[in-house]
């Protein structure tokens, strides 16, 4: 299988980047053969793109990948508070996706999240998220992630 380079970031805008390599293929009977120098890095804003958050900052994000299938999950805090380390957050995930740049639709990324609810008692409060966490279900003895 062959996977894809991808870097995730918060870039000085505050927005969340997807930078991604496409590495172009050398004429070679070792199939995926590159040359580093050869890969084209390109940048992507990868902001959720629903309605009410167009002026959305990035406040902190995860990514984790299924070593069994290659596949990338990501977690993304944002508010649309001017105050960025306080504001209230919103939390988005993403479906599975592949290891594969060319299978993902950069220009569109941002139809890709789904929002998580808040839990009912927590609806109406202030909540900023400054740091998220993967983990595996029962790692920290509490059946649960950090």
């Amino acid at each position: 299988m062959l996977s894809s380079s991808l870097v995730f970031s918060i870039g000085t805008d505050n927005l969340f980047y997807a930078t991604y390599s496409t590495p172009q293929t050398l004429g070679s009977s070792e199939p995926y053969k590159t040359q580093d120098e050869s890969a084209q890095w390109t940048s992507a804003l990868a902001m959720p793109t629903l309605k009410g958050l167009e002026k959305a900052t990035a406040q902190a994000f995860a990514a984790t990948q299924n070593p069994a299938d290659g596949s990338i999950y990501l977690v993304l805090a944002v508010t649309t508070d001017s105050d960025l380390a306080d504001g209230d957050s919103r939390l988005f995930v993403t479906p599975p996706l592949l290891n594969n740049v060319t299978e993902i639709n950069w220009p569109s990324f941002g139809s890709n999240w789904v929002e998580r609810p808040r839990p009912k008692d927590l609806q109406g409060s202030k909540i900023p998220i400054d740091e998220l966490f993967f983990g595996t279900p029962g790692a920290n003895g509490n059946g649960g992630s950090g």
